[in-house]
């Protein structure tokens, strides 16, 4: 009896935890104030470094990879491994599963990450309304 109630104890967590989860689609392409796909220089021109040589699509999950793997001042061994190894997941896969500690750890590292490159603000909104939209407040 004690084993059956173990079991049904470990699939109500399970359950749970599959509840939080929601899935996130980041391929989706981030826009320009004027609704054009917003491009990422990749890799400045050798011979003049101010113009770029390779640009590419603004995606949710190269927006997510450059926040992830940002330097955190005082951060931990571990929370560096959570945010590299998360970062790995959500560039490499197009639709990813994400739980409430994942979505509220990418919507701050992209916030961020926005500040210091001094992107514009709409690239955090998009980001958020993909990620959470439910934290926007008008």
């Amino acid at each position: 009896m004690k084993w059956i109630a173990l079991i049904a104890l470990g699939l109500t967590c399970v359950t749970a935890y599959a509840d939080d989860a929601h899935k996130v689609n980041f391929r989706a392409v981030m826009t320009d104030a004027e609704g054009q796909t917003a491009k990422i220089c990749v890799k400045a021109d050798d011979a003049n470094p101010t113009k770029c040589a390779d640009n590419r699509d603004l995606t949710l999950g190269y927006l997510a990879l450059m926040a992830l793997t940002a330097q955190e001042k005082d951060e931990s061994g571990e929370d560096q491994v959570r945010r590299a190894l998360l970062a790995q997941e959500v560039y490499k896969n197009g639709e990813v599963a994400l739980d409430s500690k994942d979505t509220d750890l990418l919507c701050t590292a992209i916030a961020k990450a926005v500040n210091r490159a001094g992107m514009s603000a709409s690239f955090t909104l998009q980001a958020w309304q993909l990620l959470d939209p439910a934290r926007i407040k008008k």
